[in-house]
């Protein structure tokens, strides 16, 4: 298959155009790729490499096998209205429109859009549900008027898929910076400081390793049939102190030792997400045949990953 990546170059896309790559897939990268990316993309067999302006008019002259939509921009804290709604409102309205008819389209969306968690985590489509959903800032009002949008445009013999990733964690973060996961900024933290700090209030989150993250969207590059929205999470939320005492445990520091207790600044307060925890009801009824690693799985894996580098 020829398969077009936006953002390929970041996080989720970069693990995902390796494994592609790895069977055999013809891999175009579609991103403002600079060294950082490309050494993510070192073990990728590249067909080719367009710019993200160029995207819409590559895929409606070549028509490729699917486009995996994942250019976006990721800062939650991002306060520039046109900056966010162009690059994950328009932007994605504007990939779904050049595919309808052509391609498989897979898009990222984001537990973000769901908010403060009143009505669930629901991965239902119908407008009902959806128009009661309150994201609590402009990253999550961006992605969810895309979902409307795209819900409500969608007919046969449409292949749509938006996928509602939760918190995911992985190798090919560190160039995010300040909006790196959790895992791997309390993982800094302890290594570089001996401790971590995490506010006094509870919080709890839905964790995903990128590993299954980019075998579920392997799996689903095939399932044509099916159109809609789907919650990418394991169902299992665990709190922001039992990630730090797994990871001071990994790292050689006591957990009683390891987590400093923090007011929530003024600035996040009315905006953050204090729980997550992802309803698995479509990627259950579909019959995804893999099970997915538990917080514990996936961290040993991860930080061994970082400490084999």
């Amino acid at each position: 298959m020829i398969i077009m990546i936006t953002g390929a170059g970041g996080f989720i896309g970069s693990n995902l155009a390796n494994a592609l790559s790895r069977l055999g897939h013809r891999i175009v990268i579609c991103d403002n790729v600079d060294e950082r990316k490309l050494n993510y993309l070192a073990r990728c067999n590249i067909e080719d490499i367009i710019w993200p302006e160029e995207a819409a008019n590559f895929v409606g002259k070549y028509h490729p096998d699917v486009v995996i939509h994942l250019g976006a921009t990721t800062d939650t804290m991002c306060t520039n209205p046109r900056e966010i709604l162009d690059n994950n409102y328009k932007n994605t309205i504007k990939m779904f429109l050049t595919c309808k008819y052509h391609s498989r389209f897979i898009y990222a969306s984001s537990a973000a859009t769901y908010g403060d968690g009143k009505y669930g985590f629901h991965d239902r489509c119908d407008d009902g549900y959806l128009s009661r959903l309150c994201p609590l800032n402009l990253y999550g009002w961006s992605k969810h008027l895309a979902d409307r949008k795209i819900i409500k445009s969608t007919t046969p013999p449409d292949s749509c898929m938006g996928l509602k990733f939760f918190n995911v964690y992985g190798p090919n973060e560190d160039h995010k910076g300040n909006m790196r996961s959790m895992i791997k900024k309390i993982y800094d933290d302890l290594k570089n400081n001996g401790y971590t700090s995490l506010f006094n209030e509870n919080v709890y989150r839905d964790f995903i390793h990128v590993d299954d993250c980019v075998s579920i969207i392997m799996w689903l590059i095939d399932r044509t049939d099916y159109s809609g929205i789907m919650n990418v999470g394991t169902g299992n939320a665990a709190s922001m102190d039992h990630v730090a005492r797994i990871i001071a445990e990994k790292v050689g520091i006591h957990p009683d030792q390891a987590i400093k207790k923090i007011d929530m600044p003024d600035n996040l307060k009315g905006r953050y997400q204090y729980f997550t925890n992802a309803e698995l009801s479509s990627l259950k009824n579909m019959g995804y045949p893999k099970s997915l690693m538990s917080i514990e799985e996936g961290i040993d894996k991860y930080i061994k990953h970082i400490e084999n580098q």
